[in-house]
C-alpha cells in the first residue's frame, strides 16, 4: 500500500557536490565566486560583491577547508567560474571547498526545501499545471531525503551531485509557480507502508514506462510498487492494440511512428534521432569503463557457450550489433555486440546507453533542437 505522508520532524540540510560546466567533472581547478551580501571566508569579512578566487595551492586550503559563509540568510553566492543553462548560477545556503588529488571539490549546503526550489524547476518546465508541480515535488523530496539518509556521496562528504545522476539542481532559475508547489506540499514524502518509496522519474517518456528489471537491481523484489505502463489515452480507457512491446518488431513499429493517443506525444524528447560512425577506440573504452563499475553489465562467452560475466576485449573492427532482449515497456536489456575480437553483450539499460555514447555528437529531437551526447545516449527505449 502506498500513501502520502507529511513528517513533522525538522529535515536537515542536504550537501550537494556542485560539478564543473554542463557537469563534465566535480574536480575543479579553481573556484570564483561572489555574493550579495556581506560573507565571510573562514573567519575573513568581505564585502557583498566582492569576487575571490581559489586555486589549488591556496595557502588556505593547507589548514582544511575554505569555508563561504554570507552573513544574511536570503542572500545568494554566484559561482561565476562555471555556467549553466541560466547563465552564471547563484546559490542559497553556505558553501565549502576541499583540496583533493584530483581538483578542487564544491559543496553547497542549503536547507531540503530551498533546495528543491532549484531542482523542480530544473526537472520539469515550470509552466506545467500546479498539480503535476506538485507531484513533482513530492518525487524529487523523497528522492532527495532518500539520499540524505543513505548517502551517494558519503567519500565527498556529500549526498548528492547537481547533475541527472541525482537531481538537476540549479540548471533553470527558482521560479514562482514551482516554489508555490513546493511550500504548498512543504514536508511532505511518498511512501510504501512504513519505508520511503524510491522516486525514480524522468524527463520525458516515448510513451512506456519501465520498471527496476532495467537496472537490475539485486532488491528488485522490494519495488513491486514501480511497474511498467503505457502511458496513452487508449490504455486508460481500455482500447489499447500494440500488443507485446517487448518484441522486437512490434517495439521497432512503434518508436519509429508517433501515436497521438500517447500523452507526451507532442513533447521534444518524446522521439529523438542520434546519428554517429562508430568509434571503436571509444567503444572499447566505454565497454571497460562499464566492466569496472559494473562487472555483471559485461558478459562474454564461457565454458558450453553460456554468457558469463567477463574483461570485454578489445575490438578492432565490429560487425554486428544486435538487441537481443528488451524489458519492460521496450527498453533495451541486452546488446549484442560481434566483431574480430568474438562477442560481448551489455546487460541494463545504463550499461547500453553508457557504451553507445559518443562524445561531441548531437541527438535531434523530433521538435528539430539538438542536445550533445555526453556519457549517455538518452534512453534505451531505441532501436
Amino acid at each position: 500500500m502506498a500513501g502520502l505522508v507529511t513528517r513533522e520532524e525538522k529535515m536537515d540540510a542536504i550537501r550537494v557536490v556542485v560539478k564543473t560546466t554542463d557537469f563534465a567533472s566535480a574536480y575543479h581547478e579553481s573556484i570564483t565566486f561572489t555574493c550579495d551580501s556581506d560573507f565571510l571566508v573562514n573567519d575573513e569579512k568581505h564585502l557583498a560583491g566582492e569576487e575571490i578566487t581559489v586555486a589549488l595551492d591556496d595557502t588556505r586550503l593547507t589548514e582544511g577547508r575554505i569555508y563561504i559563509r554570507p552573513e544574511t540568510n536570503l542572500a545568494r553566492t554566484s559561482i561565476t567560474s562555471i555556467t549553466r543553462a541560466q547563465g552564471i548560477p547563484a546559490y542559497r545556503g553556505n558553501f565549502e571547498i576541499a583540496k583533493t588529488d584530483k581538483g578542487l571539490l564544491l559543496i553547497n549546503e542549503v536547507l531540503l526545501e530551498e533546495y528543491l526550489y532549484s531542482v523542480v524547476p530544473s526537472e520539469m518546465p515550470s509552466t506545467y499545471p500546479a498539480e503535476a508541480l506538485k507531484a513533482q515535488a513530492v518525487s524529487a523530496r523523497t528522492y532527495a531525503y532518500q539520499r540524505m539518509l543513505n548517502s551517494g556521496l558519503k567519500e565527498y562528504g556529500a549526498h548528492v551531485d547537481d547533475s541527472a545522476a541525482f537531481q538537476v539542481y540549479n540548471n533553470i532559475k527558482e521560479s514562482e509557480t514551482t516554489t508555490l508547489a513546493i511550500r504548498e506540499t512543504q514536508g511532505q514524502i511518498a511512501m510504501v507502508g512504513d519505508k520511503l518509496a524510491e522516486s525514480y522519474y524522468y524527463s520525458t517518456s516515448c510513451g512506456y514506462g519501465t520498471d527496476i528489471s532495467a537496472w537490475h537491481s539485486s532488491a528488485e523484489d522490494k519495488y513491486g510498487y514501480l511497474v511498467s505502463k503505457h502511458i496513452n489515452r487508449d490504455a486508460v480507457n481500455g482500447s489499447d492494440t500494440t500488443g507485446d512491446i517487448r518484441d522486437e518488431a512490434i517495439f521497432r513499429n512503434y518508436i519509429t511512428t508517433a501515436n497521438a493517443a500517447d500523452y507526451e506525444s507532442g513533447e521534444g524528447w518524446y522521439r529523438w534521432t542520434y546519428q554517429t560512425n562508430l568509434n571503436i577506440e571509444r567503444m572499447n573504452q566505454n565497454l571497460q569503463t562499464r566492466y569496472e563499475s559494473s562487472p555483471k553489465s559485461i558478459v562474454v562467452p564461457g565454458e558450453g557457450g553460456a554468457y558469463v560475466s567477463g574483461k570485454p576485449p578489445v575490438f578492432g573492427n565490429v560487425v554486428r550489433m544486435e538487441v537481443v532482449k528488451r524489458g519492460p515497456g521496450g527498453v533495451i536489456d541486452e546488446l549484442l555486440i560481434e566483431g574480430d575480437a568474438g562477442s560481448i553483450k551489455v546487460v541494463g539499460e545504463h550499461a547500453v546507453r553508457s557504451v553507445l555514447a559518443n562524445d561531441g555528437n548531437k541527438v535531434l529531437r523530433q521538435n528539430g533542437s539538438e542536445s550533445a551526447v555526453s556519457s549517455l545516449i538518452p534512453s534505451a527505449f531505441a532501436v
